[in-house]
């Protein structure tokens, strides 16, 4: 999966979740609002950094295709 897309699918989620357990007072709505795209932001953040490195290291494994399977003796 693209580390865009899961970075986020994993944000909505968590702020949807985070926004149906938070108290929803009249009063509090720009802070709730607020806190609420900070969360977004720092979970996207994060969950992007992690899955990026954490696919960075697979990527530096060398292929196997690359060594030699044959002799090295010229054909003549």
């Amino acid at each position: 999966m693209n580390n865009v897309i899961f970075s986020l699918l994993l944000s909505v989620i968590s702020i949807t979740f985070f926004y149906l357990i938070s108290e929803k007072d009249e009063e509090n709505n720009d802070n709730l609002y607020q806190n609420i795209l900070y969360l977004f932001g720092i979970i996207f953040i994060t969950s992007f950094l992690l899955k990026t490195v954490g696919e960075k290291g697979k990527n530096l494994e060398p292929p196997i295709d690359n060594i030699i399977n044959h002799s090295s003796r010229a054909p003549f």
